[in-house]
């Protein structure tokens, strides 16, 4: 059998690496795991164990910590189970002291590139991040990236007690470069485990070297450390460390380590002879230099899932902006109040330390047994942490009252800014945010502009997304923000008028910001209270989904407007939204949320968004709707020739899934300005309306259908038969409009159809699941459809065991000798049992699809001979 279907090779046993640090994974195994995961996500088998959940896990949001718990803890302790059913291998260590890079491993493999990441992060978004990350530095499959979560043991904590002695710094001492996982908010940057890495990264032999250079130069000047001029830093350290030359030859001190060498002599001489320092004095110096004390050109890669910052695929200005003026570790916060504490300690007494310990390292922790927990919990009230609470003593007089320690917790800021300002510089960017760096004193910046010309690029909406954030949690917390619609931006009604009160008069954030006019790519059609979450969120599904470069521009009205706009008339307002969808050059992005949705499926839709909608359509420009978690493609495929994209909101869908579209019976504030825009759509003739009304009737119900059957296909409860069924009511309904039920339109992101959903999820004994089934089929759904994998519904239930599926499938036509692209077949699949360690049991599959395959090969239908060697295995 060619290929895999498990990223571990069956029959191997596990190999010792007893050095945590040479337990890399090379691109190749986290291809294999990726490739894995999404099996697994597609046909239902992971799912929420929490309370009495069965939610599935998508491929879309499952998060690292997931992988971890659902996934390699759980396939670590099966395959461990099963070697020990062999007396053979007795002397093999207990499963809770492998590591998953033991397990796919066939021996040590040294890092070349050390990851940073958070374990709140989503999967898709990290191999996005490692994807790139390979094509711009070259790496090949074999290449090995450190990345803690597959080099740890099960056994062992996930954050260590002495620091000083984690696996971390062993693991930096060997990889070439680092890599920092970012996000478009860099918000990993919000994590202490992170900025304990980072302290790792930026204290290196080179840095503490020129802050001893800034503090001279700071004394000389009567000025800060941190306003020492940096090239006037940089020439002196030229001129005493990297262009010494020994008087007795040219050459001695040219190569690197010769270099390194002179400079620990030189910081060891401490202004003495270095030829007097002892070798074995300057050796332990770059030993532990190299064990987290820093070695010096080691590259940090700032990484997105978009790409390397810097290059022409990469976040690089939002990422800048959060890293170089709104970064502060000292708000950094982690799942455990303690764990905090413990970096905290670190930055006050180790980092930047020439002799560091680990006495200091527990202040203020309590242990018990393997957890500790913090013993001072009084709080200072008018310092907050993150989110929102008070900030306890101990860490406030860190970072405050103890003027050593402060110190300390600015030079890294100061630290991480500058490596990331190396990172950037290194590859040409250097933006300029000068008029971004106060929120409250915004200046325009250019001539007052016509509307069509101030839409905002994705580069300047991400900032301003940032912004917006962190004025709102400044305010309130995290809540604030996660509450804040697009109304209360402009209110005045309201306590918070973001926007209000801080553009300048007659003025936009465009003016206060571009340099030249900004035609719209795409116009944004946002309801005023959707959330800013939401909203932003969906601007970034559907850049994501369409590959748009950072310069797409995009208009959001509220964004975009004046202050002097608020009081215009409905009917120069009408007027602009025309002008605007006339100068829009790709399509236009309806966003929706479950509240306001579900006004639409009682008919009493927005009458400005009908309107906006309306010319849109007259100007032939493409819809998609979209949602904070995913975007359906409404007149054409995405780039990625899938009409979704995303977890798209199945609520949602089913709301807008029986629309009637009446422009007489939407919903306007003002009576006044019903009546204009009514009268403007007059203008155009009654049959052109009807027109409207009956397309947007017919069309939208059409694509909201896929989320609405996947989502059903389920049978998570009693609601998803019904709404299953009412769902393919509707589309018998549509039959006449050209809706049918292979469309390629109601797939899901891997291709999927309701029926390969259906056949997973249908548990053995279920009438519920059973009827779902049998439902889809009668309607019509190909029982050989294949997936983006290549792989029918009888595929997926071989991969999930489900025995009554599996026959009722092959009762109706499909095919078991049909092969998936990796040339797998359902037997193949469940002779394999990749889902074994979640528990899934293929034997009544086995002999169910072994039967058929057999009448099938005497039937004469195809060649086909048995692989003894899987009959064996099962």
């Amino acid at each position: 059998m060619h290929g895999k279907l498990t990223p571990w090779a069956l029959g191997k046993l596990p190999v010792n690496i007893p050095d945590p640090a040479s337990r890399g994974i090379s691109l190749l195994q986290i291809q294999e795991l990726s490739e894995f995961i999404q099996r697994l996500c597609k046909t239902g088998l992971l799912q929420h164990r929490e309370s009495d959940s069965t939610d599935w896990l998508h491929w879309e949001d499952i998060l690292m910590e997931d992988i971890a718990s659902f996934i390699l803890k759980p396939a670590i302790r099966y395959l461990a189970a099963d070697i020990s059913k062999d007396d053979v291998h007795h002397d093999l260590p207990p499963e809770s002291a492998w590591s998953w890079i033991e397990i796919v491993g066939y021996g040590p493999q040294d890092p070349k590139v050390f990851v940073s990441f958070s374990l709140h992060s989503g999967f898709r978004d990290f191999m996005g991040s490692v994807h790139h990350l390979a094509d711009d530095q070259g790496l090949t499959i074999r290449d090995n990236m450190w990345i803690g979560m597959f080099a740890r043991e099960e056994s062992a904590p996930a954050h260590v007690f002495d620091l000083l002695n984690s696996p971390i710094f062993s693991a930096f001492g060997k990889s070439e470069a680092t890599a920092l996982f970012l996000d478009e908010h860099a918000s990993i940057l919000e994590k202490s485990w992170c900025i304990f890495e980072m302290a790792i990264i930026t204290d290196t032999a080179t840095s503490r070297r020129r802050w001893r250079l800034r503090e001279e130069l700071a004394k000389e000047e009567g000025c800060s450390i941190f306003k020492v001029n940096e090239e006037k830093v940089l020439q002196i350290e030229k001129e005493r460390f990297v262009t010494y030359r020994a008087p007795s030859s040219d050459d001695i001190f040219q190569s690197e380590n010769c270099r390194l060498d002179w400079q620990v002599r030189s910081e060891l001489a401490n202004g003495g002879d270095p030829f007097s320092v002892p070798w074995e004095e300057v050796r332990e110096r770059i030993r532990l230099m190299r064990q987290g004390g820093g070695i010096d050109n080691k590259p940090l890669l700032l990484c997105t899932p978009d790409g390397l910052v810097g290059t022409r695929r990469a976040t690089s200005v939002p990422v800048l902006h959060a890293l170089l003026h709104s970064f502060c570790c000292s708000k950094t916060d982690a799942a455990s109040q303690a764990e905090r504490r413990l970096v905290m300690n670190y930055i006050a007494n180790c980092y930047c330390e020439d002799n560091r310990s680990s006495e200091h390292l527990l202040d203020g922790i309590r242990i018990d047994g393997d957890a500790y927990e913090l013993e001072n919990m009084e709080t200072v009230s008018e310092a907050r942490r993150l989110d929102g609470s008070p900030e306890y003593k101990h860490e406030h007089s860190l970072v405050t009252s103890n003027e050593h320690t402060a110190l300390k917790f600015k030079i890294l800021d100061h630290s991480i800014r500058q490596e990331c300002r190396k990172a950037l510089e290194a590859r040409g960017v250097k933006d300029n945010f000068d008029n971004w760096n106060n929120f409250f004193d915004l200046k325009r910046v250019c001539n007052v502009m016509p509307p069509e010309h101030r839409a905002l690029t994705l580069s300047q909406l991400r900032i301003l997304a940032n912004m917006l954030r962190r004025r709102l949690v400044e305010f309130g917390g995290l809540p604030a923000w996660y509450k804040a619609s697009s109304r209360d931006l402009w209110n005045k009604d309201k306590e918070l008028h973001v926007l209000r009160d801080i553009l300048p008069v007659n003025s936009s954030f465009s003016e206060c910001f571009q340099t030249q006019r900004q035609l719209p790519d795409t116009y944004v059609i946002c309801p005023e209270d959707v959330k800013l979450v939401a909203l932003f969120s969906a601007i970034e599904r559907h850049a994501e989904a369409h590959l748009l470069p950072e310069k797409t521009t995009y208009y959001v009205d509220a964004l975009c407007r004046r202050r002097g706009e608020l009081e215009k008339s409905a009917n120069e307002s009408a007027e602009k939204t025309q002008r605007l969808l006339s100068n829009t050059g790709r399509g236009v992005l309806l966003i929706l949320d479950q509240p306001t949705s579900l006004t639409w499926r009682h008919n009493v839709a927005s009458l400005w968004c009908l309107y906006e909608l309306f010319f849109a359509d007259r100007q032939g420009l493409l819809w998609d709707v979209a949602c904070g978690e995913g975007i359906v493609a409404m007149r054409a495929p995405l780039s990625t020739k899938r009409w979704v994209f995303g977890q798209f909101d199945s609520g949602i869908a089913w709301n807008l899934s029986s629309i009637r579209v009446k422009a007489e019976a939407a919903r306007c504030t003002v009576t006044e300005e019903k009546d204009i825009l009514l009268s403007k759509l007059m203008e155009f003739g009654k049959n052109c309306i009807t027109e409207f009304e009956q397309k947007m009737t017919a069309k939208v119900p059409a694509r909201m259908l896929g989320p609405v059957l996947r989502k059903a296909a389920c049978m998570r409860d009693k609601e998803d038969f019904e709404r299953l069924r009412d769902a393919c009511d509707i589309m018998a309904k549509l039959r006449c409009s050209g809706a049918h039920i292979n469309l390629a339109s109601l797939e899901g992101g891997f291709g999927e159809s309701a029926l390969h959903i259906a056949a997973a999820a249908a548990v053995d004994g279920s009438a519920r699941c059973a009827r779902a089934v049998e439902m889809l089929v009668r309607m019509g759904m190909d029982v050989n459809a294949q997936d983006d994998a290549g792989e029918t519904p009888l595929h997926w239930a071989a991969m999930t065991g489900r025995a009554w599926a599996t026959g009722f499938l092959l009762r109706n036509g499909s095919d078991p000798l049909l092969a998936s692209w990796s040339g797998f077949r359902p037997f193949d699949v469940c002779c394999t049992g990749p889902a074994a360690f979640l528990g899934v049991d293929s034997k009544k599959v086995y002999e169910i699809l072994k039967g058929w395959t057999q009448a099938t090969v005497t039937a004469g239908h195809a060649a086909f001979a048995f692989d003894d060697e899987d009959v064996d295995r099962s």
